[in-house]
């Protein structure tokens, strides 16, 4: 494969026999594709010499930097002289090519006109050395508000060596098109690896953190009995390789302790506690610590209780072996933070920092818990009917509430509340305290919020059926259906291969339903890993937006997955 950034490793010279000229004023904006209308050699021609040059002629005169980004050969040819002369490119390659190989040419999207106007989709042919061509072929799509140009590399899989995006190019490549969709024909029977890659700065290889990319979801096979792949699904994520450090320690009160990370940190099981250490930076004696939470509005926080250190002035907060949510170890450099201890008591009242449903809100569904959030850390033992929950004709609804962590207190309805009704949630501040006895600090004592008329909702529903050979009817099919207007709301359900879904009580709109595999059962979609090698899990959209109106169920969008 020949690309721009190459062109000084390979020792490429450059030819231009035409002078610069400038697209003429006036008129109507060109908004036309250039498209190539001959090729020499011609798409599927065999026993081409192997002294042959490569020639593109096109419909109009073509962006003569733009072609370096968009040419792409398979087998990579070496040293390649390029001239331009009016509507025409002609490559001369330098060394005779590979006796009985096919050669796959392709211009991607990132090819454009004199007035910018880029191709749609991407323009591959191929041609051979020897009696006959590759018949291999794959395609699929980049899911991606912002798909186009983006490349695809295809890696032949050897039993030594496993590819690295970040080392080199794949041994195949084409640009995505105007709609995300691609395909890379003509390809040599084999077993491949699939990666999509955004090359921002065109250096030719994936640098993580600048350039996204996407892994597929499984290695793929060409051979007599599979020509064909089809359906293979990407989405584009940057990758964090960064490793996580301290950002700050300090003292809250003289038993809290607050640390702050620069990401979020995860771990393998919640016995945060286990994950920090808190020692004397004199005597190198360890203190005590009780107990340690994550915030839930800022993941990168954590709360750390500890045992009463009065006389002890100096300490250090550590944690040896954290880790961010991609998996990252944190640097050691960076795995302690060493601050003065506090001897202040507590004498802050806490405050309620997110309330849900949010004060005074519209269309809320008729089976939401109540949920407190507070800025500290609280006690956490029973404290009986703090929260009541009435109509505006005085009708209360009991229900239990429970701590969901320190930090988040959970009010669940004994039942559906009724629709389209005004609710007030009444708070009992009193019944609040933190840690330290000091009782809830809010102006306002009463919330509302309105419940959905039940009378406009609808629904969708239909059966999943995924036909691939490698369907797995044991996995769970996660499903969720994107609101693409007015409020984008979200509904999500589960479902199984053959078997029915539905998104009940939603209110009336257009819909897009997108869906993946979940192979980890952790209910969230993985984006997998280029190095190490994990496959993303599969993911799927249903091909059309789906409009529902009130009191319409909309049966029979049924989704259906084939190879």
């Amino acid at each position: 494969m020949i690309k721009q950034y190459s062109w000084f490793l390979f020792a490429i010279l450059i030819y231009f026999s035409c002078a610069s000229q400038k697209a003429p004023s006036g008129g109507p904006e060109d908004k036309t594709p250039p498209e190539i209308i001959k090729t020499t050699p011609i798409s599927g021609a065999v026993q081409v010499s192997e002294n042959s040059q490569i020639i593109f002629e096109y419909s109009e005169k073509i962006d003569r930097d733009s072609f370096l980004d968009a040419i792409f050969i398979s087998p990579d040819p070496g040293d390649v002289e390029i001239k331009q002369k009016r509507k025409r490119t002609i490559l001369s390659i330098k060394k005779p090519l590979l006796p009985q190989r096919t050669y796959v040419v392709t211009l991607g999207t990132s090819l454009q006109d004199e007035h910018n106007v880029k191709l749609d989709k991407s323009f591959t042919f191929a041609f051979s050395t020897g009696d006959s061509i590759d018949q291999g072929q794959m395609s699929g799509r980049v899911f991606d508000t912002k798909s186009q140009g983006i490349l695809i590399w295809a890696y032949i899989l050897s039993d030594s060596v496993y590819p690295d995006p970040a080392k080199r190019a794949g041994d195949y490549a084409t640009q995505v098109g105007t709609d995300g969709r691609f395909t890379i024909p003509f390809m040599a029977d084999g077993e491949y690896r699939i990666f999509a890659v955004e090359d921002a700065g065109k250096t030719g290889i994936y640098n993580p953190m600048e350039d996204r990319i996407a892994v597929a979801d499984r290695d793929i096979k060409i051979d007599a009995t599979t020509k064909s792949v089809k359906n293979l699904a990407f989405r584009m994520l940057r990758q964090d390789t960064l490793s996580p450090a301290i950002s700050t320690a300090g003292m809250q009160n003289k038993n809290t302790i607050e640390i702050r990370f620069s990401e979020a940190i995860s771990a393998t099981d919640t016995n945060w506690t286990a994950l920090f250490t808190v020692t004397d930076t004199v005597s190198n004696k360890s203190i005590q610590i009780l107990q340690a939470e994550p915030y839930p509005l800022d993941r990168r926080r954590f709360d750390i209780i500890t045992q009463d250190f009065l006389s002890i002035k100096n300490l250090r907060a550590a944690v040896p072996a954290a880790t961010d949510t991609s998996g990252n170890l944190i640097d050691p450099e960076y795995a302690f933070y060493d601050f003065s201890s506090s001897v202040n008591p507590d004498t802050v009242a806490p405050r309620i920092v997110n309330f849900e449903p949010a004060d005074k809100s519209r269309n809320v569904q008729l089976n939401i818990p109540i949920k407190l959030i507070f800025n500290e850390w609280m006690r956490i033992d029973s404290i009986g009917s703090a929260i009541s929950l009435s109509d505006t004709f005085g009708n209360f609804i009991s229900g239990p509430g429970q701590w969901e962590n320190p930090f988040t207190y959970i009010y669940y309805p004994d039942t559906l509340l009724n629709s389209k009704t005004l609710w007030n949630v009444n708070i009992n501040k009193d019944l609040f305290f933190d840690r330290a006895g000091n009782s809830l600090f809010d102006t306002v004592e009463t919330r509302t919020f309105t419940t959905i008329n039940v009378d406009t909702l609808s629904s969708i529903a239909g059966i999943l059926q995924d036909q691939r050979k490698q369907a797995d009817s044991s996995l769970a099919y996660i499903l969720s259906a994107e609101q693409i207007d007015k409020n984008a709301l979200v509904y999500k359900t589960m479902t199984r291969n053959k078997s029915k879904y539905l998104f009940e009580s939603m209110l009336p709109g257009s819909y897009l339903i997108k869906g993946f595999i979940d192979k980890n059962g952790d209910g969230r979609y993985t984006f997998g890993s280029p190095v190490p090698f994990i496959p993303a899990e599969f993911y799927f959209q249903y091909p059309d937006t789906i409009k529902i109106r009130s009191k319409w169920p909309n049966e029979g969008e049924d989704i259906i997955i084939t190879d």
